[in-house]
Parts: C-alpha cells; structure tokens; sequence
C-alpha cells in the first residue's frame, strides 16, 4: 500500500511513506528517501549517481500506545570529486536520524524530557506504558552523553585540582555565579587557560588563587576583567602566616593544671545514688565497697536488677552478685612475679632516688653490672614510679593549633581559658592572633 506523505511521519522533506504494517505489537512503517542528490559529508560535494540500498530500523514516536518502528530504506552514493578520500558515503538524515542512532531525534527526545522530570526508574516504567521502549540505565546513559551548549559565565573561579594523587594536576573554570562547573583544561599553566578566556569573550570577573601563571592568563585571555583573590586563598594565607609566626620561637605555654574530680564509682550516673548514702558510714574498706553498699541500698529502696544497671552503669552480672554478697568483695593482692631485674631493683631505685630518671641510662648501667634482660621491662618498671612524682600536678603544656586557627565562638568554655591565658603572657603571640581575627572579619 502506497501512501503520500503523512504528519505522522518524521519528516515529509526527506521521506515519503511507502507502507505500513501491524506486526505483532508494533507498527512498521517503510520510508523512502525523497531527495534526489545528498551531499557528502567529508567534501560536501552534492552527488545523485547511487551505489546501492541498505535498511536501517529506528525507532520513532508511539501511536496510540503503540510502538513504531521505522524500516528506513537508506541509500550509498559514489563521491565524484576527484580529490575527496570518502569515494562512497551513506545518505546522512540531518535533525531526523543521526548516524548509527536507533531511533529518531523527536524519539530520543521525547525520552530525555521525562527523564528529566523524574528519574530514570520512574521515567521508564511511564514510557513503556505510553509506547516508548526503553530501560532505566539507557535512559541514565543518554543523559551522560547528551552536549549542552552553556552561555559564557559573568564570574568565573579558575583553580587547579589534582587528576592524580598530586601527579597531575587539571584547572577547572566554574560559575560562581551559577555555582557549577563550566570546564575543565589540562595543566595548570597559563596557555590553556589564556586559550579558553579568548574562546569564551564576555568573562567580566575572574577569582583565582594568588599563582603567578592564574593571573598571567587573566591579563592575557581577558584583559579586561577584574580580577580577584577568592577568600579561601586569602584565609589560607593567613593560616599560613601565624604557623610560621608560631614556628618561629618557643611559646609559654604552660597552663595551671585541672585539679581532678573524685569520682567515687568512675562516673557521673553514679553520683546519683551515691548522694542518697551518708558517706561516713562508708568504710574504705575495700576499693569496691561503695558500689556494693549502693547496690544494697538502691535493693532495699525496692529497686529491680534493670533499675540499679541503669543507675549505676554496670553490668548486671554485678548487681546479682553484690545483692546475694553479705560483704563487701575483696581481692587477693599477688606478690610480684619474678623477673631478670628483680636482682638489681635495690640498685635501680637507689639510682632513681639519686636523680637519675632517665630509663635508658638504667638500663645500660645494668647491663654493665650484668642484667641480660630488655630494655622494655626497666622503662615499664619505672613508670609508675614517675606517676608517683608527678601526682602534684604540673602546669599542662598545650597545643597552640586547636586554639589559634578556629574563630573564638568555636571554641568551648575551657579552650578559651586556655587561649586567654596563653595570650596574656605572650605579647607577640596576642598581637598576630588579634591580626588574624581582624582579618577574617573583613573577608
């Protein structure tokens, strides 16, 4: 059946319809091409002496629901020019039917206007109820390669970013205006980017980092731009300017120590039922027996097990155990096992008394007098003896960098009493720290 050209067809400039089929669950329509010369597409030579046919089978729009299909009987043409290296070429279908495509540009189309409304899953499952065949992942996979044509940005952030773990290194253009990126050049030197602002005239701000080769391009690729140090540079070049005021000489940066809090039971949950206990009755007799009168106490109070767990924060294999217990545990001290330095610690502690608090000058002084054990169980015998001596607490030494960089309202009650002190007595360090502050205001 022949049939003149029909608005449901693609494109009735280019093919005629010559028939149409129901096969199955889909419409079939043949389509011959109408245009008597084509040109070819490496010399753009027009040519109308055909080679030979071949069928190509896209897909095009839906009727009724119902999915159609294409049966384009396409055509190869001899190129006549002489010169031109494409001596033959297969008829192309310009805004109707790329190369290669399997289906029509108003198809394709048609499916990229959905999946942009939702997303792939739902887009998918609705184009298949209205006639148009298609999966989740195609419709994913046609969004990656389909090209947007972007206006040239106003403002523009230029910056170098790593391809590589710090090999290799790519600048990226982004719209500060839009917030999204606009391209991306190799390398990080001037030429590329000097390149990409004449391509793209109408670039009227540039914020770039303070690199010599960012702002030669600006001068060169867009002379007219302003252009601008963007604030996370500057902030870095503060940072990086009171590290090396800070590394610069030896701070005071010792603090009075935190006097500690006694804890009875190790927490503060456990506090609560301590409170309801009159502490002189408590006999220190054992380390565990003011849990195990609160634990008494909180079951004559009419407690369960769950309750006291969650009062005092411990396991309940404990509480069963100091509930059925009538006194309080105790524990059996061990006498210290014998070791290769057991032998020389009346020397050891007579030289520690002596001043020398150095462990591995112990330990070679022992192995002169014959100990053949290691060096780890001299410094692990001597620990707690230097914990001992510093039970009185002395001055804490601190870390500057916690306290300097973050801005005074991040910091917590403590940290600011630590930084206010440390400034008090460093008149140096007090002056850069104010600089800092004052400049991050302005910025």
């Amino acid at each position: 059946m022949t049939m003149a050209a029909h608005p449901f067809g693609p494109d009735p400039q280019v093919w005629k319809i010559s028939l149409v089929e129901l096969i199955q669950d889909r419409i079939v329509i043949h389509t011959e091409p109408v245009r008597p010369a084509v040109p070819c597409p490496e010399c753009g030579t027009v040519s109308s002496r055909a080679h030979s046919r071949y069928r190509r089978r896209p897909r095009d729009l839906p009727w009724c629901q119902w999915a159609v299909q294409l049966v384009v009987h396409a055509r190869k043409f001899f190129c006549d020019e002489p010169e031109c290296p494409q001596r033959i070429f297969a008829e192309r279908f310009p805004g109707v039917l790329e190369k290669y495509a399997h289906q029509t540009d108003r198809f394709d189309n048609a499916l990229l206007e959905l999946s942009y409304v939702t997303n792939a899953e739902a887009a998918s499952r609705v184009a298949n109820a209205l006639g148009y065949p298609t999966s989740p992942d195609t419709l994913i996979r046609r969004q990656r390669q389909e090209h947007f044509i972007a206006s040239t940005p106003r403002v523009v952030g230029i910056d170098e970013f790593s391809m590589k773990r710090g090999r290799r290194f790519n600048t990226l253009i982004v719209d500060l205006e839009r917030h999204r990126p606009v391209d991306m050049v190799e390398d990080r030197t001037a030429d590329p980017v000097i390149r990409w602002l004449k391509e793209h005239p109408g670039v009227q701000v540039i914020s770039r980092d303070r690199a010599e080769s960012y702002a030669q391009a600006g001068r060169v690729g867009a002379p007219d731009a302003i252009q601008v140090a963007d604030r996370f540079h500057l902030v870095r070049n503060v940072y990086d300017a009171l590290k090396k005021m800070v590394r610069s000489r030896k701070w005071d940066l010792a603090v009075p120590a935190i006097d500690p809090v006694e804890t009875p039971l190790g927490g503060p949950t456990q506090l609560k039922a301590l409170d309801l206990i009159d502490v002189e009755q408590i006999r220190p007799a054992t380390a565990k027996q003011p849990l195990w009168e609160a634990v008494r106490y909180l079951r004559n109070r009419g407690m369960g097990i769950r309750e006291i767990v969650k009062e005092l924060g411990i396991h309940r294999g404990t509480v069963r155990r100091y509930m059925t217990a009538d006194s309080p545990p105790t524990y059996t001290r061990h006498a210290p096992r014998r070791t290769k330095l057991t032998p020389f610690l009346p020397y050891l502690r007579e030289r520690w008394g002596g001043g020398c608090h150095n462990a591995r000058h112990l330990y070679d002084e022992l192995r002169a007098r014959g100990y053949s054990g290691g060096y780890t169980l001299v410094k692990d015998t001597v620990r707690p003896w230097r914990t001992t001596e510093s039970a009185s607490s002395p001055p804490r030494r601190i870390e500057l960098w916690p306290l300097l960089l973050p801005s005074r309202d991040k910091l917590d009650a403590g940290q600011l009493q630590d930084l206010d002190r440390i400034l008090a007595v460093n008149v140096d360090l007090e002056t850069g720290y104010a600089l800092k502050e004052r400049f991050l205001r302005m910025v």
